[in-house]
């Protein structure tokens, strides 16, 4: 051949005898192409720990554990990269990889973490230097670096759980949070609880308790850059329904009141979750599906209430003389510690019924219902006197 020249570190001829050279120039020029064209080969891991090889160049490598990853890179000494050698990293598992560095060598981005289905380029820019470029491939769940600022003093809690970290904000009262980008986030919503019913001292006409506020537990929720303004729901006073959650796309309803007696009777309201009926309007409210659930009825000339429905289970109807239970609330640990919330109030009657497990309020016997717990959503316990509902929470998760 009488010359060649080089294109994207391919060598081709640039003249040729056709007769005598047609061969080996055809297939230096095949040679090419089919380097150009190749199918990518991957190096499948599903351990916590692994060290980059000289094979991974040209490869992708993929993690996939469900547990927190440790991906080396390490040192020219140990490995003779290539100049200007690219190491491509996916994460498909659960657990996060953090990109570390091997003895003496630098990894010059502070990116350098990967969540579920992110990717990086891993560029080697200098003799123990590489820096991490993540690749576009959609929106990521946002990190704490993009919280810019909040108000209002929420609680905030930082923890592992799989593998990830993360840092909860949790809202008892107004305020805001700034998002300096757009990106998923995890929430747990929770409507103001429902009042408990009062019955007129002396009149025998027992009460149903308060129903839970509606609750809601949501994974990957979108959020745009800016500022959310968060407004806390507040429980419902007595014989009145818990406030309506709004944030963004989200409508929550509070929990219905339980059903009792003063100038008339009253029903039981429907919410979240419903309030428990009376004896003399033995009807309980309703839950909405997805948020809570129903009252109990209330014991037709028994002397008894229906306990309020709770945020996982139906409020207890009232049988002779005894008040039923409130229902039972929902456990989460988006804090970082499982706490159960949202629990319906008691009924009252001779032996009152017993508020729900997450702060529901027990009923009473003549006396004043006991106040749902705050910040949970729960309902009040009925009497002479209904508790109040106690009011919501919003709560807010971002990686660490």
């Amino acid at each position: 051949m009488a010359g060649t020249t080089t294109y994207f570190g391919i060598t081709y001829p640039t003249s040729t005898d056709y007769v005598k050279d047609g061969a080996v120039a055809i297939q230096t020029v095949a040679t090419g192409f089919d380097s150009a064209v190749a199918i990518p080969s991957y190096n499948a891991q599903t351990g916590t720990t692994y060290t980059f090889a000289l094979t991974d160049v040209g490869k992708t490598v993929t993690a996939n554990n469900a547990s927190a990853q440790t991906y080396t890179i390490p040192p020219t000494a140990s490995v003779a990269w290539p100049t200007n050698t690219t190491l491509n990293v996916v994460n498909l598992g659960a657990g996060t990889v953090t990109i570390a560095a091997g003895a003496g060598v630098t990894v010059t981005n502070a990116s350098s973490t990967l969540s579920q289905y992110q990717s990086a380029a891993l560029v080697r820019t200098g003799l123990n230097a590489w820096t991490v470029i993540p690749f576009a491939g959609g929106v990521a769940p946002l990190t704490d670096s993009a919280v810019s600022g909040t108000t209002g003093s929420p609680t905030t809690n930082t923890y592992t759980d799989g593998g990830i970290n993360y840092k909860s904000y949790s809202f008892t009262g107004s305020g805001s949070i700034t998002f300096s980008k757009g990106g998923f986030v995890d929430m747990l919503l929770i409507a103001g609880g429902g009042g408990g019913g009062t019955s007129v001292a002396g009149s025998q006409n027992y009460s149903g308790g308060g129903g839970a506020g509606g609750y809601v537990a949501a994974s990957s929720v979108y959020w745009p850059s800016g500022a959310l303004t968060i407004t806390v729901p507040a429980g419902g006073a007595s014989n009145t329904s818990g406030s309506n959650l709004i944030l963004g796309n989200f409508y929550i309803l509070g929990g219905g009141n339980g059903s009792g007696i003063t100038s008339g009777w009253f029903p039981a309201g429907n919410g979240g979750s419903g309030g428990g009926g009376s004896e003399g309007v033995e009807t309980a409210g309703t839950g909405l599906t997805n948020l809570g659930f129903a009252g109990g009825n209330g014991a037709a000339a028994l002397n008894s209430g229906g306990g309020g429905g709770g945020s996982s289970a139906v409020g207890a109807a009232g049988t002779l003389q005894v008040g039923g239970n409130g229902g039972a609330g929902t456990s989460s640990s988006i804090t970082g510690t499982a706490t159960t919330r949202a629990g319906g109030g008691g009924g009252s009657s001779g032996t009152p019924g017993s508020g729900g497990s997450g702060g529901g309020g027990a009923g009473s016997n003549g006396g004043t219902g006991t106040a749902g717990t705050a910040n949970t959503g729960s309902g009040g316990g009925s009497g002479n006197t209904g508790g109040a509902g106690g009011s919501g929470l919003i709560v807010i998760r971002v990686r660490a």
